[in-house]
């Protein structure tokens, strides 16, 4: 699985009609910047950490084409640990 390494920006809490998720912004040490959404039990860990605290994730991306046709990818976390 791919792994993104690096420290917490702001957090977006975001809600569907299925669930309830975060969506967190992760800067890498190069600058570059993701947004990985918590579900679940990974919701509540990555509440409780600061933002600029080091963290390591490992992701899968889940491609989907919007209702008006437009694809996007989803990157979604399976595990999280504080650096």
């Amino acid at each position: 699985m791919p792994t993104i390494i690096g420290k917490i920006g702001r957090t977006i809490a975001s809600e569907n009609k299925n669930r309830i998720f975060s969506k967190v912004e992760i800067i890498d040490y190069q600058k570059h910047r993701s947004f990985v959404e918590f579900r679940g039990d990974l919701k509540l860990m990555v509440d409780s950490i600061e933002p600029g605290n080091n963290i390591k994730a490992e992701v899968y991306i889940h491609g989907k084409l919007s209702a008006s046709g437009h694809p996007y990818n989803n990157i979604i976390a399976t595990s999280i640990e504080k650096l």
